[in-house]
């Protein structure tokens, strides 16, 4: 006689996955972490993308729906003209370099390049590639949203080589 004959033990294996998969919902439901209005004045992190990992020109720093773009183009070997598009209007955005050594290069005010102030440019004093961190804050709707992501994004195929002599 088999297990499979027993209507119970059928019925069994088909309303178990069921009810977990269900449970699991409600319970992430109940006591996850619902995600809040930005409220005026406060401070919110954002976090590094897996973008920024690899050397492709473009990274993310997001927090919830606030997701700020980043790109960057070489003008000079030794500096960066970094990009950032918003998908909300910012009131201003400061951006600074720190080295490697734990030294950090003074913040540089962004320009908006946009009417609606969703983009803004600057360019940068990039130094020596190797281990560099782009520290970011803006400002949306009178609160501060900052952030850190690593510059491997900005190096090119030229900069990649670079590194490699």
């Amino acid at each position: 006689m088999s297990a499979f004959s027993n209507k119970h033990i059928v019925v069994a294996l088909l309303v178990a996955p069921i009810l977990a998969i269900g449970t699991f919902y409600a319970i992430d439901m109940l006591v996850g972490e619902q995600p809040h209005v930005a409220e005026e004045g406060r401070e919110y992190p954002l976090m590094e993308m897996p973008g920024c990992r690899w050397d492709g020109g473009y990274c993310s720093l997001e927090n919830n729906e606030f997701k700020l773009g980043l790109a960057v183009e070489w003008p000079a070997e030794d500096r960066i003209a970094l990009t950032v598009t918003s998908e909300f209007p910012l009131q201003g955005i400061k951006v600074a370099v720190a080295q490697e050594s734990g030294s950090t290069l003074p913040p540089v005010e962004m320009t908006a390049i946009s009417d609606d102030s969703r983009t803004w440019a600057a360019e940068l004093d990039f130094g020596e590639p190797g281990g560099q961190r782009l520290r970011l804050v803006a400002s949306a709707k009178e609160s501060l949203y900052y952030g850190d992501a690593s510059l491997t994004f900005a190096l090119d195929d030229r900069e990649s080589s670079r590194l490699e002599r």
